[in-house]
């Protein structure tokens, strides 16, 4: 006689803290749902996507020590732990937007004569919001590189790529 199905569901949550191919039905469950919530908290599907593979990537470090029985169980942790990661995100982010804040305000715009250094009248806010745009590889590249004044052989040290690689993803 085959098992209810709220049973085989609850036996796949036992399972899993000791099968990882439990585990990964469960993720394949659960993962879109999880990654809409976070799409609906965050706004941005790259930072939602983020934030999701790390709330799995603690789930799958947690299940071992999970106390929950159920299918259900399991989803209201999943979702507890969604809610943390994403809070986290948005501190992340708040914290951030605060320090460019922070950082144009620390560099008014004014008029200069045409004698002075660039670097005294650029318009900081614009180039702040242009560098936040870009892809985090390459904020690093332009800040390390420009602000920094960082060598090419730096850059790829604390980027973890060849000197070359650096300079051509720089120009």
């Amino acid at each position: 006689m085959a098992e209810p199905i709220d049973a085989m569901t609850d036996n796949l949550v036992t399972r899993a803290k000791t099968n990882p191919a439990a585990l990964g039905e469960l993720y394949e469950r659960h993962y879109e749902p999880v990654l809409r919530y976070c799409i609906h908290r965050l706004f941005v599907r790259e930072a939602a996507e983020d934030a999701t593979g790390e709330v799995f990537l603690k789930v799958a470090r947690g299940i071992r020590s999970f106390i929950g029985q159920s299918e259900r169980d399991f989803a209201n942790w999943v979702y507890a732990i969604a809610t943390a990661e994403v809070n986290a995100v948005i501190r992340r982010l708040l914290r951030r937007r605060e320090l460019l804040a922070a950082a144009v305000q620390q560099r008014r715009l004014r008029v200069v004569p045409a004698t002075e250094d660039c670097r005294d009248w650029l318009d900081w806010p614009t180039l702040y919001a242009a560098i936040a745009a870009l892809p985090r590889r390459d904020q690093t590249l332009i800040v390390l590189r420009s602000f920094e004044q960082m060598p090419f052989e730096q850059i790829a040290a604390v980027c973890d790529m060849k000197p070359v690689t650096a300079r051509v993803a720089f120009t």
